[in-house]
């Protein structure tokens, strides 16, 4: 009886192993074809800039990238949603804890804070993205583009496309001349030394 109960143990192990192999395989697929999309998504979104606004290829490309789902959401995407979301500026603490509150999955990451300071930093570097330091001396971090319905919904993604033929240094002059005019005294901007001018 023992012996028939370790045979069927034996053969579920082995079947075991072999699924998880093959789920490995296919999960490595499904990542360089992910990757493969991004790459075709983001060429065709620049080269799209280069053919006229009222050509039909220009939904069709949207709804193709409408395809790929986002059930992985990247760190990158989920802060700058975040942003978005809120109304006013937040710190990296914030932002762990607005991601947290959305389920986002820290498990691949071994400090996760450490990896929401580096996103901010990178995303600072953006036109629609404002860093501040606040009257505590922490760095926060606001939403300062368009705000037309979802982040990425198609008002919002034609809005940029306008903003980038506008030209990023016009903009981003405009933006933060904007959001200065708005934000009132909570937060103070970071400034340049006059040695530096």
């Amino acid at each position: 009886m023992q012996d028939a109960y370790s045979a069927a143990l034996d053969a579920c192990l082995s079947e075991l192993e072999k699924l998880v192999r093959e789920r490995a395989a296919l999960a490595k697929h499904i990542s360089q074809k992910d990757q493969a999309i991004r790459t075709q998504i983001e060429t065709a979104m620049s080269l799209s800039k280069q053919i006229p606004e009222n050509d039909g290829r220009h939904l069709r490309l949207l709804a193709l990238a409408g395809e790929v789902p986002a059930t992985e959401q990247q760190l990158t995407e989920a802060v700058l949603d975040a942003l978005y979301r809120s109304e006013s500026a937040l710190t990296p603490k914030e932002v762990k804890k607005a991601l947290e509150s959305s389920r986002f999955d820290f498990s691949r990451f071994t400090n996760p804070l450490a990896s929401i300071h580096s996103t901010l930093r990178r995303l600072s570097n953006r036109p629609e993205i404002s860093a501040r330091t606040g009257m505590n001396g922490k760095a926060a971090f606001s939403w300062v583009g368009t705000r037309y319905g979802a982040r990425r919904s198609l008002a919002n993604m034609l809005a940029t496309n306008a903003d980038q033929n506008l030209g990023a240094s016009a903009l981003s002059k405009a933006r933060h001349e904007e959001t200065e005019n708005t934000r009132g005294a909570s937060v103070r901007k970071r400034r340049v030394p006059k040695s530096r001018i």
